[in-house]
């Protein structure tokens, strides 16, 4: 089995045409597709690309994503998504056979800016948050560490400066780290999850002022 496949696409909002109930999307998809192997055993890499995108009433100018598939791994090599907000970059694996994955995602900031609409939800929300997230393990028993930098924070008038978020997953074992830039806030916790994510089996907290 061999194939190439070229896929343009001038117009995202033909998908709004096919599929229904899906918020309006407006831009240009372009894809590159190469794949070889069996049924049983496929190789395949692909390169997406899209730009003058609006997603959720997001405007994406650029996002670029290189996939692939060999020897049962599916991969995102790299990947990044450029908005007006700010960038994101995102690699990830998983091996379809065992569930084994790594993950990886990353953002310098992404700018909130009063006043910031969700739906028909709207919140005098601004700020600045940065992302370094990393992953590892089995999809069963994952594993997780990362930071989330929150700057300049602030809802409507109140000013509530700048917080260090960390985070840290092994298997059902969630702890947290939160504290303030001048370390006059910190909150320290933990919890068992029990499981895939359902409520906590227990928890553990501290609060240092």
């Amino acid at each position: 089995l061999k194939a190439e496949v070229d896929l343009a696409c001038s117009d995202l909002n033909v998908v709004n045409d096919l599929i229904g109930n899906l918020p309006n999307m407006t831009g240009r998809l372009f894809c590159k597709l190469n794949g070889s192997g069996s049924l049983d055993n496929p190789e395949a890499s692909a390169s997406v690309s899209m730009s003058d995108a609006v997603i959720y009433g997001e405007e994406i100018p650029s996002a670029n994503f290189d996939l692939s598939i060999d020897d049962g791994v599916a991969r995102l090599d790299s990947g990044f998504i450029e908005s007006k907000r700010g960038r994101i970059a995102l690699a990830v694996s998983l091996d379809v056979r065992t569930l084994d994955y790594t993950g990886s995602l990353h953002s310098d900031g992404f700018v909130f800016q009063a006043p910031e609409v969700f739906g028909t939800t709207t919140l005098l929300l601004s700020g600045t948050v940065g992302l370094d997230l990393r992953g590892s393990g089995n999809v069963h028993a994952p594993r997780c560490t990362g930071e989330i930098l929150v700057n300049d924070f602030a809802y409507d008038t109140l000013q509530f400066g700048d917080y260090q978020l960390r985070v840290e997953l092994d298997d059902d074992s969630l702890q947290l780290s939160f504290m303030s830039e001048d370390e006059d806030l910190i909150f320290d916790g933990g919890a068992v999850l029990g499981g895939f994510f359902p409520r906590p089996g227990s928890l553990c907290a501290a609060f240092h002022l």
